[in-house]
């Protein structure tokens, strides 16, 4: 991946959303933010990064072993397979208890909104790239944010594996057996 994919690809999924909702009350924060390990592309070194969307920046958070660590994380061989040969493993993360006080309860919808608009932006602008992706909740939080290195408040909320499928590779998951196309149709 040429390093000017990964760039859009940070910048596309942090890019500001025109929404009805109230700003995140993280004091000029971001709602969601995008960490990752990245491998094989040039001039960036294999490592973890937290994405600084102000000033369009990588920062380093752990080194080569940042790989192997995600690989411990998963929860699943499939995820733990597509980590160890993406070329991007990055996970959209946020502060789970910053929006309470302000918002109450409709604090974890606004966040998760937030992620899935962040994470689908990631895979949309991977495919305009010509890439593959795959969007995964099956890790461990503590194990992703160790893998990290995540400073605090930030919480891991998704994964997202950006690269090169391999041909021969195909999705486990089993077909739908029949289609609902309305609510009459499944009684």
């Amino acid at each position: 991946m040429p390093p000017e994919v990964l760039a859009s690809l940070f910048a596309t999924a942090t890019a500001p959303v025109r929404s009805d909702l109230p700003p995140a009350p993280s004091g000029g924060r971001d709602s969601v933010w995008i960490a990752g390990v990245v491998r094989g592309v040039p001039g960036v070194p294999t490592g973890a990064y937290l994405y600084e969307r102000g000033a369009h920046a990588l920062v380093a958070t752990r080194g080569v072993d940042a790989a192997r660590a995600v690989l411990y994380a998963a929860k699943s061989p499939m995820l733990a397979d597509e980590c160890r040969t993406a070329t991007a493993s990055l996970v959209v993360c946020g502060d789970p208890r910053g929006g309470i006080v302000a918002y109450g309860d409709r604090w974890y919808r606004m966040l998760n909104i937030a992620a899935g608009t962040a994470v689908q932006r990631v895979a949309l602008a991977a495919a305009a790239a010509g890439l593959d992706s795959h969007v995964h909740c099956d890790f461990d939080l503590t194990g992703i944010a160790d893998a990290l290195a995540l400073p605090a408040p930030l919480t891991p909320l998704v994964l997202v594996t950006v690269g090169r499928a391999a041909p021969d590779r195909t999705d486990p998951q089993l077909p739908l057996r029949g289609t609902i196309t309305s609510e009459r149709d499944s009684d």
